[in-house]
């Protein structure tokens, strides 16, 4: 399920992803929210996930918002309170912007 995209400098296209979110759609074990990146010719290139949802580095909660400087550096925005920090009792205020930079 694309919750977000941008083309970045480079040309390649970086897709946000939930894999449901739904109580008709819930997200499955191990099946973590990603971004993809595919090339311009659709070649999937890579994709940055970890098996289960949260706020450590290298998990999401729910990137929505996708964005991509001249170094390659990726910022995710996540709407984690909308889907998780406003359910939580008491009410948790989540991570919701997250760099993850690029290592060549």
């Amino acid at each position: 399920m694309p919750d977000g995209l941008t083309i970045g400098p480079d040309g390649n296209i970086y897709i946000g992803e939930l894999p449901g979110m739904t109580q008709a759609d819930p997200t499955l074990p191990n099946h973590g929210h990603n971004i993809n990146i595919i090339s311009p010719s659709g070649e999937k290139l890579g994709r940055i996930v970890h098996p289960e949802e949260g706020e450590e580095p290298g998990k999401f909660i729910a990137p929505h918002g996708i964005g991509v400087d001249s170094h390659g550096d990726i910022y995710a925005g996540e709407v984690s309170y909308t889907i998780r920090g406003s359910h939580m009792t008491p009410p948790k205020e989540l991570r919701s912007l997250s760099k993850l930079r690029k290592v060549i």
